[in-house]
C-alpha cells in the first residue's frame, strides 16, 4: 500500500511541478506555452495561493501527527481546484492521496464530495481504467472567491 501512496504523490508532485512552472514563467515575463497559455494573472496568483496552502499543510504534517489535523476532503478539494485552475487532469487516486488519508477512506470522502455536488469524475478517453475528477462548476466558483478572498487578506 505505501507503494501505490508513493505513485499517487509521485503524480501530485508532478501537477505541482507544472504549477510551479508556470508560476515562474509568469513572472519571468515569459510567454507561456501549450494549454495553459490562456492562464490570467488572477488565476496564477489564485494558483500560487493554493499551492502556499498546500505547502503549509504539508509542513504542518512533518511537524504534528498528521491525525490531529485530519481534514481530507478540504484537501482533496484543494488539490482538484489546483487542478482546474492549471488546466491539469488529477485522477481519482491522486486527489484521494491529496487527502492524506488511507486509500478506501479517501474513495468514501470523493463519493461523498460528488454526492454532494462539488465534484464530477469524467473517465480518461485514453485509458478506461481511469477516471479524473473535477469540480463542478458551483463549487469551482466557491473556491475561487474563497481564493480571492484569502488575496484581499480576508483569513
Amino acid at each position: 500500500m505505501n507503494m501505490e501512496l508513493d505513485v499517487y504523490a509521485s503524480e501530485l508532485r508532478r501537477i505541482r511541478d507544472t504549477v510551479d512552472r508556470l508560476l515562474d514563467e509568469r513572472l519571468r515575463g515569459e510567454p507561456l506555452d501549450g494549454p495553459n497559455s490562456a492562464l490570467s494573472k488572477s488565476t496564477l496568483e489564485i494558483a500560487s495561493t493554493v499551492k502556499r496552502i498546500l505547502k503549509f499543510r504539508d509542513l504542518r504534517i512533518e511537524v504534528f501527527d498528521a491525525q490531529l489535523f485530519a481534514d481530507p476532503a478540504w484537501d482533496m478539494l484543494l488539490e482538484i481546484f489546483l487542478c482546474d485552475l492549471t488546466q491539469q487532469r488529477i485522477s481519482v487516486s491522486a486527489a484521494c492521496a491529496g487527502g492524506r488519508v488511507p486509500p478506501t477512506t479517501g474513495l468514501r470522502w470523493a463519493k461523498l464530495l460528488e454526492k454532494r455536488g462539488l465534484i464530477k469524475r469524467r473517465n480518461d478517453p485514453l485509458d478506461s481504467r481511469r477516471v479524473h475528477l473535477s469540480l463542478t462548476e458551483e463549487a469551482f466558483t466557491k473556491m475561487r472567491i474563497l481564493m480571492e478572498h484569502r488575496l484581499a487578506g480576508v483569513t
